[in-house]
């Protein structure tokens, strides 16, 4: 499944990385991203609010956390997940909460020169106009809160997901291949 990266409006701004200003200049400068500040003040390169990349998600893990979540049997039973999410067990138990969350294993990263807007995408919804109930495609106004499906322009469907601007940061810049949730889409249930 095709899934959408989505940078959230929320603090810290993530900023497209520009080659010649890194302090981090590697072979392939493209893959730093800063998460703090500008390079260049006068130059709107914030990622946030926008689609900044593309994935595959071919492999979802259910998993659980039981409590306590410092127990070592429970860590080397986990350690793929914690390593590759950049999550340690005490941080997957806090954000699930409950037993049982889903690790969506990311692969095929591609990121987008120029960021796309959520308009540019459209997802299956029912309004009311003129008092009737009209069922279709509408533009995506709002970015959803975990995921949700939406269509590009020729009809090829995707996930659409939000993450926190310092885990896609991680995301982009290789260092994070799973992306951890409580909730997950029944499409992605199917690769379980």
């Amino acid at each position: 499944m095709k899934l959408l990266l989505y940078c959230t409006t929320a603090k810290p701004n993530l900023y497209m990385p520009m080659p010649f200003e890194h302090d981090c200049f590697s072979e392939d400068a493209s893959k730093c991203y800063l998460a703090l500040k500008p390079i260049l003040e006068d130059i709107d390169l914030k990622l946030n609010g926008k689609i900044v990349a593309e994935c595959e998600c071919d492999l979802v893990e259910r998993f659980d956390v039981p409590y306590p979540a410092y127990f070592h049997e429970i860590e080397d039973d986990l350690s793929h997940i914690t390593e590759k999410s950049c999550l340690n067990l005490m941080e997957l138990h806090h954000y699930l909460k409950i037993d049982t969350g889903y690790a969506l294993h990311l692969s095929n990263l591609k990121t987008f020169d120029v960021p796309k807007k959520l308009k540019e995408y459209a997802q299956f919804s029912c309004m009311k106009l003129f008092g009737f109930r009209v069922d279709g495609l509408f533009s995506i106004k709002q970015a959803p809160q975990n995921m949700c499906y939406c269509f590009d322009k020729n009809g090829n469907k995707y996930i659409l997901i939000s993450i926190r601007s310092e885990y896609l940061c991680k995301i982009l810049n290789e260092q994070k291949t799973i992306e951890v949730r409580r909730k997950i889409l029944n499409e992605l249930k199917e690769l379980i």
